[in-house]
């Protein structure tokens, strides 16, 4: 008997109901039912029969290799595989086999390996196998823990893979290791690796009851080409994601073959089966049986159906796939049992077709991910569901119902968190955001820098939330009552303070603002706990924080509300106005809570509602936790995103090398913390030791130097400017604990280092860092300083200086500087990502000369090198010479066009009180630069200002110099 009346419902076109058809005539001719005892042999022999005849072109992909189209149709290969699992078991495991394993290559593989290998395979001419199980990694593909290390260019593989069809008789294998270029799922490459390289064996033979070739592999310094990389480097478990993705439905069809067959022998032995008088079939329990039989074979066929329509459609079908493979194999399980039942005692003798289909379908269950897997997967996507319509906006909700559907958010979060959890880990849930706006937006892998762990502290687990790390496992571990934040008027908390404050906050976005994981939070404040314990909730609830500048308008607030899609705020009510004018301007829905506001719909008040404790959210490493907007010295600010394990990593590398924190230090600075040198100089690495900081709302030069001495400060964070503004009173602070004294922000002249080591004794740390990488990548401690140099780079990251295409340049050269760490640029949906990540290479768009012993030393920034008749002068030099004349307060230098010399250098000067501009002074300026530097250098234009443009964080801003001077 066969049924195909399915193949008239409306997921089918003719060329299917053809296929179909077509197959089914010439496997009945082709395809014996059973098989002698070299299995092997039979694979073999299928599998030229399936690629002679033309079957296995539906397997790949791309016609200019073989393929019967250039994507792989779905619903063709869920009919063939059903087809031919009707009539052998190992015939459609020969034709799957043959999809799966050359699968990746048809995605992801160069040309020139879709022309070696998916030709052969889809001719029938060579055997492929994908190697992803492991001894100890199968459902959790992310705790795969064969290596492949790279060695000049290529790759050594070691390691052992178990479980892989074909293995034994393949000519080639696809296989997945771990390359390292991030923890987890992030760090897998797949490599094709052909039968007889040196350094691969067949480590065993597996026998299974449905006896098909099965092998474990064992790779013991194999060596692989580079070109035998299938796609990206970091990309293999998106490339095995992928293929499992085209092939995991079609597994649902063979179980759909397999019961169908068992339908059928059922009906042909209920028929024939004389007892009592009658037929087996005349019985109603019978009767009853085969229509629950043919019910569940309908029922799943119809899942199978629609999930690879739905596939071919181009949408996703995660759910609808497991849904699929679930109950195609648990229904065809229950089928087949129920035709071994009727077939009475010959149901169990050996080779029979029905003993034969219990033995097919029982791996089946187990196989691409058992159904325990499957169920889970559904559940999860079930509860995003709940979750992602808990925060959909909605028009004027009440703020009852807005509260009702968050809290039913977190709670399915939870829930969604555990499942995932008790299934694979990262595999089967690698983010925990349920407002995927930012992931959405991450550059694609191929304009990724490179990244690094190379550390022992930079192993993070799959599972990583900043604050549970800073924060909560201090308390835990019972330093609650060390002091955590201090602040001027008296105001003193402990980390349990810190804890309680941002779990309350926590509970107000989630509860009465209705944030779920993902979401941007704004958050706007001058350097104050407040601000601190809101960004702390933020990492709490698994959303992102985007902190900015007190001092910002509506104008450029509205860009940021624009740019980053932002619905959530949390505001100091002295500075909400312009956030609310921004807001309005924007035409932008954004949900505003105030603090520092004693108001019934003041923060403090929601959070005294709240509860002091909360479960937060189990973020994925790899979430974006933070959107940081540059400081905007070209004018056009940029926002990158920075994970949980960026923030961590970079605890991990500066502090404990350069910087040497205690726990009994007591930070302070200027830095605003909505820039990274400001959040991580003063609230990240104080509390990654232990220690405790200072925060100050305005921190002018006398206020700062006061607050120094009235708290007993042992670390400064602060920019060039404020130390030369603060050298005066060195004698004072000779008198306090200060020891570590940290300088970034803009490049450090040579003369604020000496005068700064004159006043107080202290050595300044200088470094290097950016928005994009989070924080210091090149710096020296204090007793490492080599004159005029920034210093080496941070243990963690490695740096190079390299010509315009990318080429390392000899020492003594000037070039552009090249950075790769564990953290790196990733601008949010912004075409300069293409300028910014080279070669995998983070350029920082700073000019450095690297010295024989490896240190590095600042020229300029690349967009200030300025080109007069021929000579390449760069700005700093020539403000670094003006700032040794003690006239000098401050000066910025530009280049400006001139006819003859293509251009010249100009120098903005703010001269010291007592000290008169003139033609006079311009002379004596002009002639010192003359004798301190090449005499070319010198600033043939010279304009004396009041002040110079400056950002918040003291970087000078020659954007506008250039466009028309400080004013």
């Amino acid at each position: 008997m066969r049924d195909m009346d399915y193949l008239q419902w409306p997921f089918f076109d003719d060329r299917h109901r053809g296929l179909a058809a077509e197959l089914d005539a010439w496997a009945a001719e082709h395809v014996p039912h059973d098989h002698g005892a070299d299995v092997d042999a039979e694979c073999r022999a299928l599998v030229r029969k399936l690629g002679q005849s033309g079957w296995l072109r539906h397997a790949v992909g791309g016609t200019a290799h073989g393929g019967a189209g250039e994507i792989i149709d779905t619903r063709a290969i869920c009919l063939i595989r059903e087809t031919l699992a009707r009539h052998s078991g190992l015939a459609d495991f020969a034709f799957a086999m043959q999809g799966l394993g050359s699968g990746a290559i048809s995605l992801q593989g160069t040309p020139a390996q879709r022309e070696r290998y998916l030709t052969k395979v889809a001719r029938g001419e060579a055997i492929a196998a994908f190697a992803l199980s492991e001894p100890d990694a199968g459902s959790d593909v992310a705790a795969l823990a064969c290596a492949a290390r790279a060695d000049g260019d290529g790759y050594v593989l070691d390691g052992e893979k178990t479980w892989i069809s074909n293995g034994g008789i393949a000519d080639f294998y696809v296989v997945f290791a771990r390359t390292g270029e991030a923890p987890g799922a992030r760090g897998i490459s797949a490599f094709i690796v052909e039968a007889g390289t040196p350094g691969f064996e067949i480590a065993e033979r597996i026998d299974v009851i449905a006896p098909h070739p099965l092998a474990r592999l064992r790779f013991t310094g194999c060596r692989i080409p580079a070109a035998q990389r299938v796609g990206a480097a970091g990309e293999g478990f998106k490339v095995a994601m992928r293929t499992l993705d085209v092939f995991r439905t079609s597994v649902a069809a063979a179980a759909l073959g397999f019961a169908r067959r068992a339908l059928d022998e059922a009906l042909a032995r209920a028929t024939t089966r004389r007892m009592f008088n009658g037929v087996l079939a005349d019985f109603q329990l019978t009767q009853a049986k085969l229509a629950q039989m043919a019910t569940a074979i309908d029922s799943a066929a119809l899942l199978t159906y629609r999930a690879a329509w739905q596939r071919d459609q181009g949408r996703s079908v995660t759910r609808e796939a497991a849904m699929a493979k679930m109950t195609a194999t648990e229904n065809a399980q229950q089928v087949i049992d129920a035709a071994v039942q009727m077939w009475g005692g010959l149901g169990v003798v050996s080779e029979q077709p029905v003993e034969r289909l219990y033995r097919e379908i029982r791996a089946l269950r187990i196989y691409e991910e058992a159904t325990e897997v499957q169920q889970l997967i559904i559940a999860r996507d079930l509860l995003r569901s709940v979750a992602q319509d808990a925060a959909a906006p909605a028009t004027a909700p009440t703020r009852a119902y807005r509260a009702h559907r968050a809290h039913r958010a977190h709670r399915a979060h939870r829930a969604h968190r555990a499942l995932t959890t008790a299934c694979d880990g990262e595999s089967a849930m690698p983010s925990a955001h349920l407002d995927t706006f930012a992931r959405d937006r991450l550059p694609p892998p191929e304009l990724q820098p490179v990244y690094r762990f190379d550390l022992p502290a930079l192993q993070f687990p799959p599972r990583l939330n900043c604050a549970t790390e800073l924060l909560d496992r201090r308390v835990a571990a019972g330093e609650g009552d060390r002091l955590c934040i201090r602040a001027p008027g008296g105001l003193r908390w402990t980390y349990a303070d810190l804890q309680e404050h941002a779990n309350r906050i926590a509970n107000v976005l989630v509860h009465e603002m209705g944030v779920v994981p993902g979401n941007r939070v704004l958050l706007r404040a001058p350097n104050n706990p407040m601000l601190a314990a809101c960004w702390f909730a933020v990492m709490k609830v698994g959303a992102i924080a985007v902190t900015t500048m007190p001092l910002l308008r509506a104008k450029e607030l509205g860009q940021i509300l624009a740019k980053g899609e932002i619905g959530f705020a949390l505001c100091d009510a002295r500075l909400a106005d312009a956030l609310r004018d921004a807001v309005g301007q924007a035409a932008v829905p954004v949900r505003i809570r105030c603090f520092n506001d004693t108001s019934p719909d003041g923060l403090e008040a929601a959070m005294a509602r709240q509860s002091a404790t909360f479960v937060n959210v189990d973020t994925a490493a790899d979430d974006t936790c933070l959107l940081a907007f540059t400081s905007g010295t070209t004018g056009v600010p940029k926002a990158t995103m920075h994970f949980h394990r960026d923030v961590m990593a970079i605890c991990a590398c500066w502090p404990p090398h350069v910087l040497r924190p205690r726990p009994d230090d007591i930070f302070i600075g200027s830095p605003p913390m909505a820039f990274t040198f400001g959040l991580g100089g003063l609230l990240l690495f104080p509390m990654s030791v232990g220690a405790s900081t200072v925060l100050l709302e305005k921190a002018s030069p006398n206020d700062l130097v006061d607050a120094i001495r009235a708290f007993g400060a042992t670390v400064l964070f602060t920019a060039p400017t404020m130390y030369r503004n603060i050298a005066a009173r060195g004698d004072e602070l000779r008198a306090t604990p200060l020891r570590r004294c940290v300088s970034a922000g803009e490049a450090l002249p040579a003369a604020t280092r000496a005068l700064w080591k004159h006043a107080t004794g202290i050595e300044l740390i200088d470094g290097i860092g950016a928005t994009e990488m989070l924080h210091i990548f090149i710096s020296a401690a204090d007793d490492d300083v080599r004159p005029g140099a920034t210093g080496k780079p941070v243990p963690g990251y490695v740096a190079r200086v390299v010509d315009a295409h990318g080429n390392p340049v000899p020492p003594g050269t000037v070039g552009r500087l090249a950075v790769q760490g564990p953290t790196g640029c990733r601008y949010l949906a912004d075409d300069r990502q293409r300028n910014y990540v080279q070669q995998g290479w983070n350029l920082t768009g700073d000019a450095y000369v690297m010295d024989e012993e490896g240190y590095f030393h600042y020229h300029s920034r690349t967009d200030d090198m300025i080109v007069s008749s021929g000579y390449n002068i760069a700005s700093p030099e020539v403000e670094d010479a003006l700032l040794l004349h003690p006239a000098v307060a401050e000066c910025g230098v530009i280049g400006v066009p001139d006819a003859e010399r293509g251009q010249i250098v100009k120098a903005f000067v703010v001269l010291h009180p007592g000290h008169e501009p003139g033609p006079a002074m311009v002379k004596a300026l002009q002639d010192f630069v003359k004798q301190t530097v090449a005499p070319y250098k010198y600033p043939r234009a010279i304009e004396f200002c009041v002040s110079l443009p400056r950002s918040e964080v003291g970087k000078l801003l020659r954007y506008r110099l250039r466009e028309g001077g400080p004013s």
